[in-house]
């Protein structure tokens, strides 16, 4: 029973994570950030609340501030491919393309079959000049996910 307790007294409550991502998916920003926030600082190694954190802050273009809570989902779980993989996206937008490569590289090997980030380090690749490597990059992404219409789409383009 002592342990149950001390799980929740380190947790926030399922209602308050379904309320954060609920708020989230509805494009409700606002009021997104300031649950988040209120977990971040409550339950400052909660990864998921980081996660949602950095999401908003992405959304609504504050990029440089979303690299800080990708980084603390990161560290707080560096074993997680979807962490690493947001922190290459995140920096692939603000134009950091060895950053987000070296994400991209950490969230595949992590997660070898994940094809979403073999797709985006293609692109990262590609904007870094590294066609032979983007077209490498391609096909794996359209070897797991052979339906990936994005990953054909920047292959042929890519070739051309």
């Amino acid at each position: 029973m002592v342990k149950k307790q001390n799980l929740k007294a380190n947790n926030p409550s399922q209602q308050k994570l379904n309320s954060l991502l609920e708020h989230y998916q509805s494009g409700r920003f606002n009021e997104a950030e300031k649950l988040a926030i209120h977990i971040t600082k409550t339950f400052p190694k909660h990864q998921f609340a980081w996660q949602v954190l950095s999401a908003v802050l992405g959304a609504t273009g504050r990029k440089s501030e979303a690299v800080d809570a990708n980084q603390t989902a990161v560290a707080l779980s560096p074993q997680d491919a979807v962490a690493h993989y947001n922190l290459g996206t995140t920096l692939k937008e603000l134009g950091r393309l060895d950053e987000a490569q070296a994400s991209y590289r950490k969230a595949i090997r992590l997660k070898p079959n994940f094809a979403l980030a073999h797709s985006n380090l293609g692109v990262t690749q590609q904007e870094l000049g590294r066609l032979d490597e983007a077209l490498a990059s391609y096909s794996k992404a359209i070897r797991f996910e052979p339906n990936f219409a994005l990953a054909h789409i920047n292959l042929g383009a890519t070739l051309l």
